[in-house]
């Protein structure tokens, strides 16, 4: 389409006549006529109060469009995500090694005090470790398969079917972050049975010591072959101070632990079912 064949388009959608059209941009009529019939063309200082008036662009007025060329456009590359986006998940494998190792000789030392009829309240001291180290394997365990259904759908990488509990895969994968509590909570047990059994050993060295005032000869000597040897001389309250120690350290490594877990995993999942959400939406 030409520049005249524009202008006359145009200025007869406005119903603008040639006298009109050329008061408005500074010319005369025949100037007009000279356009709309092809026999002129207007001047460069023109162009931009001509195609004001048309209400259209320059570019429109001069019938501009941008040459296509015949070269396939190249696409656009997807940025690729690297080997720790993919493989993240492979975490939870030392996590569920290091739980399962720890767990499978403590299960064996409970089972041996379950044997001790005597010795069988010694048992809640190992709670709260066969709670931490469940934890860590069921963890570990979950971390790798949740994790990697989840990097494969992200990224497309091999459809996945359905599994049959899919709506309990769906709660795990929505809730998983409530591990971090359960470890939190673990730790706080642990660390407080730990404590509780520093205090009542140290409780009971000083009961001993003081019950040796009622002892008197033959009777004194067959009570000390009965406490073992250097109990009450530091073997005893070092034994304190170490389960004290190890209580401590476990309430405040687990509540750590398990508070990063809770929150930071809280925030992921928030974050990529959002992104879930718009995507299916935007589909």
């Amino acid at each position: 389409m030409t520049i005249g064949e524009i202008i006359q388009r145009e200025r007869t959608r406005l119903g603008l006549s040639q006298e009109k059209l050329a008061e408005q941009v500074g010319v005369s009529r025949q100037a007009v006529s000279k356009w709309e019939l092809g026999d002129a063309v207007p001047d460069t200082d023109k162009l931009v109060p001509l195609a004001r008036v048309l209400e259209i662009s320059v570019d429109t007025l001069l019938d501009h469009h941008p040459q296509e060329t015949e070269e396939t456009p190249k696409e656009i590359e997807e940025k690729k995500p690297g080997w720790l986006a993919l493989h993240w998940y492979w975490i939870g494998v030392p996590l569920s090694l290091w739980g399962a190792a720890r767990l499978i000789p403590m299960l064996f030392a409970v089972w041996f005090l379950l044997t001790m009829s005597q010795a069988s309240s010694g048992i809640l001291l190992y709670l709260p470790y066969l709670i931490l180290f469940l934890t860590a394997l069921a963890g570990g365990v979950l971390m790798v398969i949740l994790g990697r259904r989840s990097v494969r759908q992200r990224y497309g990488l091999k459809p996945l079917m359905p599994p049959p509990w899919k709506g309990v895969q769906e709660l795990i994968a929505r809730r998983w972050y409530w591990l971090g509590a359960l470890l939190a909570g673990a730790s706080v047990l642990g660390g407080v049975l730990r404590i509780s059994a520093s205090q009542a050993l140290y409780d009971q060295i000083e009961t001993d010591r003081q019950n040796l005032n009622m002892y008197q000869g033959d009777a004194l000597w067959e009570h000390l072959d009965q406490i073992p040897e250097g109990y009450l001389n530091g073997d005893g309250y070092l034994q304190a101070v170490a389960l004290r120690n190890q209580g401590l350290l476990i309430l405040v490594l687990g509540m750590v632990l398990g508070a990063v877990l809770f929150f930071l995993g809280r925030r992921i999942v928030c974050r990529r079912w959002k992104e879930n959400e718009e995507k299916s939406i935007a589909k």
